[in-house]
């Protein structure tokens, strides 16, 4: 982690209130390590975070759990830590408002919809869209 990813979590732990509960899961390979560490580091940085480990299914991949809807299965650094501290901001406040007309729409929802954003580091529009795929997590019980 970068030093200036550790003060955007500092800064972000100043304006969020706890407690906060991140899972973790599947956590025992390389990749899961590294987000074992990730999570570690930012329950360091912001005190108000604490770590939960949850059972994952056999060949799942390791996963870090924001909320009952939310994955990652990558360490969310550089461009994506900002949309992922935001979604965990959102996990405890029960979400960002949404717009009248996207409320109605999600309320008129019958069938479930899953959502599976892939990001790279390498690709600028991953943490807009993730910035505008998050809320609609919170915000529709179908999604």
């Amino acid at each position: 982690m970068t030093p200036e990813e550790k003060d955007l979590i500092a800064r972000w732990a100043e304006t969020t209130h706890g407690p906060i509960i991140i899972g973790l899961s599947n956590a025992t390979d390389a990749p899961g390590r590294l987000m074992a560490d990730f999570c570690h580091a930012l329950a360091e940085l912001a005190p108000a975070v604490s770590i939960k480990k949850r059972d994952g299914g056999m060949g799942e991949l390791p996963a870090i759990h924001v909320g009952s809807k939310i994955q990652y299965h990558a360490v969310p650094l550089g461009a994506e830590l900002g949309p992922f501290l935001d979604a965990v901001a959102y996990s405890v406040a029960g979400g960002p408002a949404v717009a009248p007309e996207a409320a109605a729409a999600l309320e008129r929802m019958r069938l479930p919809a899953l959502f599976k954003l892939y990001v790279t580091q390498h690709f600028p529009f991953c943490p807009v869209t993730a910035r505008l795929m998050l809320p609609l997590a919170f915000a529709g019980e179908m999604i």
